[in-house]
């Protein structure tokens, strides 16, 4: 019951997906803002030998673009019980890095709904399989992503 009532409001959550001011540039100078509402200097770097991107000229994206990603957020992230029981809907906003070589890390929570929706959201992203990285000037950069993720109860 638990996972079927998430899948069917993961699918209104879907709908209302965005990466933060994300867009595809094409024939332009013009960046991606990755990271959008946070300038670039409240996000710590996590070497020294790595800048971490808020802007690309290809902003990152999961294997498969987003049909495959709003499959595994639907196969993977659980409305946790004791949100459903206290009928808890809203959303959560969950930023992260990811690296030149698409691996996800330093997931954080931007915007809470409930300790257990949060906890979710972050346990299941540090598990995701890789993503295809940013790209500036045609190399592979660690880049600043975020999002949202809506649990909605009908």
């Amino acid at each position: 019951m638990k996972s079927s009532l998430f899948a069917f409001s993961l699918i209104t959550v879907l709908l209302f997906f965005n990466c933060s001011g994300t867009k595809q540039v094409t024939g332009s100078n013009e960046k991606n803002s990755v990271a959008s509402k946070v300038q670039a200097e409240n996000f710590p770097q996590t070497t020294e030998d790595e800048k971490i991107y808020t802007e690309v000229d290809e902003a990152p994206q999961f294997d498969g673009g987003l049909p495959s990603l709003f499959n595994w957020l639907a196969n993977n992230i659980s409305f946790p019980l004791k949100a459903m029981e206290q009928r808890v809907n809203g959303r959560v906003v969950a930023l992260f890095i990811v690296t030149s070589t698409g691996k996800i890390k330093n997931v954080t929570i931007t915007q809470s709904l409930s300790r257990e929706c949060d906890a979710e959201v972050v346990n299941k992203l540090k598990k995701m399989p890789d993503w295809i990285p940013g790209k500036l000037n045609g190399r592979p950069v660690s880049t600043w992503y975020s999002l949202p993720v809506s649990f909605r109860m009908r």
